[in-house]
């Protein structure tokens, strides 16, 4: 079975870190590749200071990872998230690029290949209440890394 890592925002985030860097350099050991998507590499990119640094994390994503591509599946996948969520009571507690994320690992998870959420954010803790088959993984222990 293969394992692709789908980093969320907030581990490249923290990438600075020493701490985070090496879970990163673990996961780069256990894993079979580093995954992105569109809503994750928009989120970084938005976190960009300038125009270079924006070319930078665009040039990072397309060429050190593996994009998992927006498709169908990932729309069916979110709107079951999103359903889930709001008939028990938690409707507004993950953000929309958080189930975008998470939907695009569900959507691209199968029987050769699982894809699992890593990140410093409770929003997947959430979704993976309402959405169990929904793989993930804190990079660091919560509360760890700021």
């Amino acid at each position: 079975m293969r394992t692709l890592f789908l980093l969320d925002n907030s581990v490249t985030a923290r990438s600075g870190l020493e701490q985070v860097r090496a879970a990163l350099d673990a996961l780069n050991e256990q894993g079979d590749a580093i995954a992105s998507c569109l809503p994750q590499v928009l989120e970084e990119g938005f976190s960009a200071r300038n125009a270079d640094e924006h070319k930078t994390i665009v040039e990072w994503n397309s060429t050190a990872k593996e994009f998992l591509a927006p498709n169908s599946r990932v729309a069916e996948e979110a709107m079951r998230i999103q359903t889930a969520l709001f008939a028990t009571g938690m409707g507004r507690a993950a953000g929309v690029s958080d189930i975008q994320i998470a939907a695009t690992a569900l959507a691209y998870s199968g029987d050769t290949q699982t894809v699992t959420v890593v990140h410093y954010d409770h929003d997947f803790d959430l979704i993976a209440q309402v959405v169990p088959e929904l793989h993930t993984r804190w990079i660091v222990s919560r509360g760890s890394a700021g």
